[in-house]
């Protein structure tokens, strides 16, 4: 990324503090930090001449964009990172955010569910470092993982590696995300050991998830884990712009149920408003409207994502 992302967070805690004249430990609650670490980091402002009558950093540009979206859309909270036009790029500039963004938030036993098919928390996972080893959580797997023998160890591997960050445990969901039949997940649902992650579910603190656009990613389709062209077209009648773990919603943020969701292993989107700190992490104009109806079904309360998918959301209309 190009910028510094201490500052950032340090001009946002700033603002927060000395401008929105908000309370320290509001701003802890928001930010999930500790109330102690808000005071250090306004500290900090002053110390680096940040904070003078007015904030003065060229190094957070999106600080007032950011706190206008979450105003906005009313969203606990929201990061902006450079947008690019090169995919990968685009990926690691939300993965490097996202995992800034963990190493500072997760707190001692958070139970985090992991959305195991997304590109961005892949990156995410590669860009992290370990968890001080006083904080451990456990992750839990919201997405059946079984596919193509290549694209299974992925999902594996990137649930393990994020338990290995948080020096947790890592709970596995040992199924594919998609079967082919809705009896084939009936007889699934009825295993213990797959009951006994379901009802981990409830337990969640945190989700960390992807959103995905109709047109579904490669790393999904290659991975088997796909609908078919009838399928698809099946959910482009029904007005269908994304998914948040293969669950799909309109752009109104309405949950599109199809005989497709009965074959979907994973956490359902009523399942997932419960949790308290539901994270997206997207970006891309691909993903626009899916982002939007993810923020307007209040499926996440708290964004990742680039400065063009910031901008669409700014100008966009609140009511459909």
């Amino acid at each position: 990324m190009s910028r510094n992302d201490h500052l950032h967070l340090v001009t946002k805690v700033a603002n927060l503090y000395y401008v929105k004249k908000e309370k320290q430990v509001e701003i802890a609650d928001r930010l999930e930090i500790s109330q102690s670490t808000v005071s250090r980091l306004a500290q900090e402002a002053i110390n680096k001449n940040l904070v003078t009558f007015k904030l003065n950093s060229s190094i957070s540009e999106y600080i007032n964009l950011e706190e206008e979206l979450r105003e906005k859309f009313n969203l606990k909270d929201i990061s902006i990172v450079d947008h690019s036009t090169n995919d990968f790029q685009l990926m690691n500039n939300l993965g490097s955010y996202t995992a800034f963004y963990l190493q500072n938030t997760i707190k001692k036993n958070d139970l985090v569910g992991i959305s195991c098919w997304s590109q961005a928390l892949l990156a995410t996972a590669n860009l992290m470092t370990n968890l001080e080893k006083s904080i451990s959580a456990d992750v839990v797997q919201i997405l059946g993982g079984l596919g193509s023998s290549t694209f299974e160890s992925h999902a594996y591997q990137l649930t393990y590696k994020f338990a290995e960050k948080f020096n947790g445990k890592a709970h596995m969901l040992p199924s594919p995300g998609i079967l082919d039949n809705k009896s084939g997940r009936n007889i699934l649902l009825k295993d213990s050991y797959i009951k006994k992650i379901f009802e981990l579910y409830e337990k969640l603190t945190i989700a960390l998830v992807g959103i995905g656009q109709i047109k579904q990613s490669k790393l999904l389709t290659e991975s088997g884990n796909c609908f078919n062209l009838k399928e698809l077209e099946v959910l482009k009648k029904n007005q269908v712009v994304g998914d948040i773990n293969l669950r799909f919603i309109s752009e109104d943020g309405r949950n599109i149920k199809t005989d497709l969701d009965k074959r979907i292993m994973g956490i359902g989107l009523n399942q997932l408003k419960m949790i308290p700190r539901r994270i997206g992490v997207a970006g891309g104009k691909q993903k626009h409207k899916a982002i939007k109806a993810s923020i307007i079904g209040d499926y996440i309360n708290t964004l990742i994502t680039d400065s063009q998918t910031a901008n669409y959301l700014i100008n966009s209309k609140l009511n459909l």
